[in-house]
C-alpha cells in the first residue's frame, strides 16, 4: 500500500522564499502602523444670534483744558475820614547819644581782689624715673610698716590661703598715693587687705626726672605666709 504524504524535499527548496515573504509582510505592517493617522473631528461651535456688520463711527476724543481760576479783586474797606486820628511824632535828633553813665558795682572792691589760682594740668605718670620714689626711711621702714599694719584675715588663715598679691599705685609729685589697684591677686580677702594697707600708707618721697618731681607708677608685692 502506498502512502499519500508528499516528500519533504519539495518544501525545503522554498524555505528561503517563505522567509523573505514573511519578512516583507511584517515590515509593511509595521510601516503602515506608524503612518496610520486617526482623523480629527472639529466640532462646529454655534454661531451667535446677533451679527453686527457695517462701519462704526468712532467718537472724537477731546482733552480738558486747564481750568482758569477766576480773578478776584480785593475790595478796599471804606474808611470814614472823620474817625482818623493823626499822631504827631517828635523829630529825631541826628546827633549821637552821649556815653551812658555806668554806676560802679558797690559789691566789687578792687582792694579785696585776689589773683585766681592757676591749676597746672597733671602730667601722665611715668613707669621709670631717674630717681624713683621711696618710702620714708627706705625699704627697711617699708617692710616694718607692712609687717606692723598688715592683718591676716581669719577666714583665709583658717582655710590655709596664702601667696603674694601685687599692688600697683602712683606716687604723684607731692608723694601722695593715688590710683591703687590689684594687678595680680590670690583671694578676695587677701586682695582687699593688701589694697587697704597700700592706700593707708604715709606720703613717699616723690620721684624726680631732670631735677623736677614727677608722678611715677610703682608696683609693690605683698606676701601672705602662714607659719
Amino acid at each position: 500500500m502506498k502512502t499519500t504524504e508528499k516528500p519533504k524535499n519539495n518544501l525545503e527548496k522554498f524555505r528561503g522564499i517563505f522567509f523573505q515573504i514573511g519578512l516583507i509582510i511584517s515590515t509593511s505592517l509595521t510601516f503602515l502602523a506608524f503612518e496610520w493617522t486617526t482623523p480629527v473631528y472639529v466640532a462646529d461651535l454655534p454661531k451667535p444670534d446677533i451679527e453686527v456688520e457695517g462701519d462704526f463711527d468712532i467718537p472724537i476724543i477731546t482733552y480738558r483744558s486747564t481750568p482758569v481760576k477766576p480773578e478776584i479783586k480785593p475790595i478796599a474797606p471804606k474808611v470814614d475820614p472823620s474817625k482818623i486820628n493823626i499822631v504827631k511824632i517828635d523829630p529825631i535828633d541826628p546827633t549821637p547819644n552821649p556815653d551812658p553813665i555806668v554806676d560802679p558795682d558797690p559789691v566789687f572792691d578792687p582792694n579785696k581782689w585776689t589773683k585766681p589760682e592757676v591749676v597746672e594740668p597733671e602730667e601722665a605718670p611715668v613707669p621709670i624715673a631717674e630717681v624713683m620714689p621711696e618710702f620714708e626711711g627706705g625699704a627697711a621702714k617699708l617692710f616694718e610698716y607692712l609687717s606692723r599694719t598688715l592683718k591676716y584675715p581669719e577666714l583665709a588663715k583658717s582655710t590655709g590661703i596664702q601667696g603674694k598679691v601685687f599692688i600697683q599705685f602712683v606716687v604723684d609729685k607731692k608723694g601722695k598715693i593715688k590710683d591703687a589697684k590689684v594687678i595680680q591677686g590670690i583671694n578676695a580677702l587677701l586682695d582687699k587687705e593688701a589694697l587697704r594697707v597700700v592706700e593707708s600708707m604715709p606720703d613717699w618721697t616723690p620721684g624726680r626726672q631732670h631735677g623736677k618731681p614727677v608722678s611715677v607708677i610703682y608696683n609693690l608685692p605683698i606676701s601672705f605666709k602662714l607659719k
